[in-house]
């Protein structure tokens, strides 16, 4: 695993060769170390069921993201829960995931979410999807364009209790700043 400082300089040099400016100080600042995830829980759940994190998975896409709902996270994600968010430092609870949510919102405020395939096994949800989004605000660094982006991404969620407790988020962030850039110029 690459430790956070190490990171800088390959987003930095990745940045530079697309023509953007500095990292955005709340991206270059690092994340918090994580006071521990929640353990499985030691009575059953009311539905703790593969179906159950599979609705629970699509809720974060088609309701927190398309939907534009951030209220919906203090109902599904658990206040002890850490997400690993892509070109963004990993953020903990659901106040800190939500403002994370809102910047990209405020970046492509009519991002649309489509869900191209969820596989669950156990605890464990993956996601893979694809959305559409005008760049109106800053993104990565880059000023807002008003044009719009196609982005690919997984997502893979960890459950206990019908509530997030982890997740991971990859998407293809350097395509979309090409596709910005080439675009806006």
């Amino acid at each position: 695993m690459t430790a956070r400082s190490d990171i800088r300089p390959v987003l930095e040099g990745l940045l530079a060769q697309l023509g953007a400016p500095e990292i955005p100080a709340w991206l270059a600042t690092p994340a918090a170390e994580p006071s521990g995830l929640m353990a499985p829980a030691a009575t059953p759940c009311a539905d703790d069921s593969t179906e159950a994190n599979l609705e629970l998975a699509r809720r974060w896409s088609e309701e927190i993201w398309t939907g534009q709902d951030l209220e919906v996270l203090d109902e599904i994600v658990h206040p002890t829960a850490v997400h690993h968010g892509a070109s963004f430092p990993d953020v903990q609870g659901p106040e800190a995931i939500a403002e994370a949510v809102g910047r990209q919102l405020d970046a492509f405020p009519d991002l649309m979410i489509t869900i191209d395939e969820a596989i669950a096994s156990g605890d464990l949800v993956a996601v893979r999807w694809t959305a559409t989004g005008t760049q109106e605000g800053e993104y990565l660094g880059l000023e807002p364009t008003g044009n719009a982006a196609s982005m690919t991404g997984i997502n893979i969620y960890r459950f206990s209790c019908g509530q997030v407790i982890e997740s991971w988020s990859e998407m293809n962030s350097l395509d979309i700043l090409q596709e910005l850039s080439a675009s806006d110029g």
